[in-house]
């Protein structure tokens, strides 16, 4: 195709369709975009851009205008899914002194280790995302886990312990790729503690 419609949403996925007309693209294809573009406000990847590029002739030639509204809709629609999903995992977070500044710690109830293990990422993304703006905050993020699952017990901690670890890594080395940093360019440091 001549004429194709490009968004990298995110790290890892390229979504693309063959569009007739840059100034006037079809609604299908503005359908096929605007969930395509929810994909930046929702992810477990790292995100790249919510705009929605002209390829020509494989060359990236401009991006289509007037999606501003589209844009709009999809982030409101991925914080919907993000605020539904979070109502699963209560936690409430508050701020503590940590040497210069202030960490983020964040106490979560997790009644069910599936949803924990799925929205917690989420959780600990938007606090960082949230701490980050805030002059003082020094990048420390601390979890303590309150698991209340009946299914659980004390010979699954350590396996849950092994999954914790990698899921903290994972989101440390996103934090430092995506350059997110505290105070005086201070690492984001992620701990957590559990209790069962």
């Amino acid at each position: 195709s001549e004429l194709i419609m490009v968004m990298a949403p995110e790290r890892g996925k390229l979504f693309a369709t063959q569009i007739v007309s840059q100034q006037d693209p079809e609604p299908e294809r503005v359908l096929f975009a605007s969930f395509a573009i929810a994909r930046f406000f929702n992810s477990e990847q790292a995100p790249i851009s919510p705009n929605v590029w002209i390829s020509l002739n494989g060359s990236i030639v401009g991006h289509i205008k007037g999606m501003d509204d589209i844009i709009a809709s999809a982030k409101k629609h991925a914080e919907a899914d993000i605020q539904r999903e979070e109502e699963q995992l209560p936690h409430k977070a508050i701020t503590f002194a940590d040497g210069n500044g202030i960490g983020i710690r964040i106490k979560v109830q997790a009644h069910d280790i599936e949803i924990m293990f799925t929205n917690l990422q989420h959780i600990i993304r938007g606090y960082i995302q949230h701490g980050i703006k805030e002059d003082n905050f020094t990048g420390a993020i601390d979890v303590v886990l309150e698991i209340k699952d009946s299914r659980c017990n004390p010979e699954m901690i350590d396996e849950i312990k092994n999954d914790l670890n990698d899921m903290f890594d994972f989101l440390t080395n996103q934090c430092s790729s995506l350059g997110f940093q505290g105070k005086d360019n201070s690492a984001i440091k992620l701990n957590y503690e559990v209790s069962a």
